[in-house]
């Protein structure tokens, strides 16, 4: 669900009443498909409908405010915009080096040439 449901793709589509033109969360099925199985987790979930939808709205809220984080912190590597084009961009820095192994700063021990 984390990799369907990423920060970017919440923050441009849905919104809890779908104002500004985006997809109203609590009409989807994902909206009544987490409500329901908030109420069989058995850890303390929404107490009602009206805790749910307050719980979603601050998701939503904090969603769009990471992704706005995000390209902020990003406007230092200008073009890059989301975790996934950051990706993309080491990959194919990674392929133009010929790096064909992912190194960890383990392998290279612990620093100390003696």
């Amino acid at each position: 669900m984390r990799q369907v449901m990423t920060d970017e793709f919440v923050a441009s589509q849905f919104t809890w009443d779908g104002s500004k033109g985006k997809i109203e969360f609590r009409m989807t099925k994902i909206c009544k498909i987490l409500y329901l199985a908030s109420k069989k987790c058995p850890f303390e979930g929404p107490r009602d409908k009206v805790a749910y939808k307050n719980d979603i709205k601050e998701i939503l809220r904090a969603t769009k405010q990471r992704r706005k984080n995000l390209k902020e912190q990003n406007k230092l590597l200008p073009g890059l915009e989301t975790e996934d084009e950051i990706a993309a961009q080491i990959n194919e820095l990674k392929q133009k080096l010929g790096v064909t192994k992912d190194y960890s700063f383990s392998e290279f021990g612990s620093g100390d040439n003696r």
